[in-house]
Order: structure tokens, then C-alpha cells, then sequence
């Protein structure tokens, strides 16, 4: 069985925005697709809710023993309404690309290195059918602590210090490895497999590129910089050249 006493998460950011997400999520139904995924395995919740600055997560136990997951979901506006066209209007096509990339990543990196990356069993990123009412992900809950829920860096002797910059310094250098061969992001591509789509809408050209020339090209066809108006009005000052 899971120790929850081994748990001392408190939560970031738990505020008003993480708690209206607490209440817009259906639970019952996330706890019975887990129970799906799970091979019919009964599980309950293992504690309350915790919210960092861009998520909240809830442990999942089996009753029987077996793997602890979690559910993670991200923060909506405390302003929005359970109303499902709400829903829908706030849950744009670029959040939802944001977390299927960020899906492709994970399992990309889990397959492509030994980076301790959670397993993802199962998520949603659409809200139409979504039975769940939010987003979600169902992946393994990696067992620990966070630093601050600790006490902090303070709390850590020299030597402790050291291990966690040499472990940093190892993941850092496997991610470095984990090359793809063109310039986007990994997209999830058919039947759960990964490719490598597009930049996000935000970079303001999509891409794929197959070399960094053809990056920096695409780039500089339709960077804006910021400060053109205010140089154009501005005199001359041919003196100062």
C-alpha cells in the first residue's frame, strides 16, 4: 500500500483560482477512468488536492496495493463558469496544442533516455466528451517531496547540495542527447505515436524546419521588433557616427 504519511505537499499556490478548478472537475468520472485504464483495479483518491502555479494534482491509490498515479489538471480563471460553451471559449486551440506537445515530450523523453519521466496512462485534451468536465492527464505519481515543503534549501547539508547538482547536471546532459531531426515541437501523432509538428501560434510561423537557416529565415521574414515606431521618430544624429 501507498504512505501518505511519506507526502508533505502543502501546495504552492493554492488560492481561489485552484480551488474553483477543484470544483469544476467531476471526480467521480475521472476516478472511474482510472479504474478503466487500470484494468478494472478499484482506487480511491489519496489525500486533498495540491496546486502549483499552473495545475492542480490528486493522488490516486489502488485499494489492492499497486502503483500510486496522479491526476493533473490545469488552473482555470476563477472567473469562469461550470457553463460548457465557457468551457470550450476559455479552452483555446493553442492551450490544447500546449498540452498535447507537452504529452509528446514527456513520452519522447521517456523513450529516448533515462530521465525518471512520469508514465502517462491516459488524458483527454479536448473538452467535447469529456467526461472528466477539464483537461486532464493520469500519469504515474512519482514518490517525494519538493524542497520547500521540506523547509527549503537551508534544511540540506553540503554533500546533499552536491547530489542534487550532480543529478541536474545528469538529466540536463541526457536531454542535451535527445535530438530530433527537424526544428518544432513534438506533436502526438496517430494511435499515441510522436512527431514533430509545428512551433507554437505564439512564435508567429509554424515550421517545421529542416535545417536552422531555414529557422532563422522564417524568423526574420516576420519578427516585429518592438521599438521600429520610436527609432523612425527619432532625428538623425549623423554626428554621433
Amino acid at each position: 500500500m501507498s504512505q501518505p504519511s511519506m507526502f508533505r505537499w502543502q501546495g504552492q499556490h493554492n488560492d481561489e483560482p485552484s480551488a474553483h478548478t477543484f470544483q469544476l472537475t467531476d471526480w467521480t468520472a475521472l476516478l472511474q477512468e482510472a479504474q478503466i485504464l487500470n484494468g478494472g483495479r478499484a482506487c480511491n483518491f489519496d489525500g486533498p488536492y495540491h496546486a502549483g502555479g499552473r495545475h492542480i494534482v490528486r493522488r490516486l491509490e489502488s485499494i489492492d496495493g499497486g502503483e500510486l498515479w496522479l491526476v493533473r489538471i490545469p488552473i482555470v480563471p476563477a472567473s469562469l463558469t461550470s457553463d460548457p460553451s465557457e468551457i470550450v471559449k476559455w479552452w483555446t486551440a493553442e492551450r490544447q496544442f500546449t498540452m498535447e506537445s507537452e504529452i509528446a515530450t514527456m513520452k519522447y523523453y521517456a523513450e529516448s533516455t533515462n530521465v525518471p519521466v512520469p508514465t502517462i496512462f491516459g488524458y483527454r485534451t479536448s473538452i467535447y466528451g469529456n467526461t472528466g468536465k477539464l483537461p486532464y492527464m493520469l500519469m504515474q505519481c512519482i514518490r517525494g517531496n519538493m524542497l520547500f515543503d521540506l523547509g527549503g534549501p537551508g534544511i540540506l547539508s553540503d554533500e546533499q547540495k552536491s547530489g542534487i547538482r550532480k543529478s541536474i547536471a545528469s538529466i540536463q546532459c541526457q536531454m542535451a542527447t535527445a535530438k530530433i531531426s527537424k526544428l518544432g515541437s513534438l506533436v502526438l501523432g496517430p494511435n499515441g505515436t510522436v512527431d514533430i509538428g509545428p512551433l507554437p501560434a505564439a512564435f508567429g510561423f509554424e515550421g517545421p524546419f529542416s535545417s536552422a537557416v531555414d529557422y532563422f529565415l522564417s524568423w526574420a521574414a516576420h519578427a516585429e521588433f518592438g521599438n521600429m515606431k520610436f527609432l523612425r521618430d527619432q532625428p538623425e544624429d549623423n554626428e554621433g557616427l
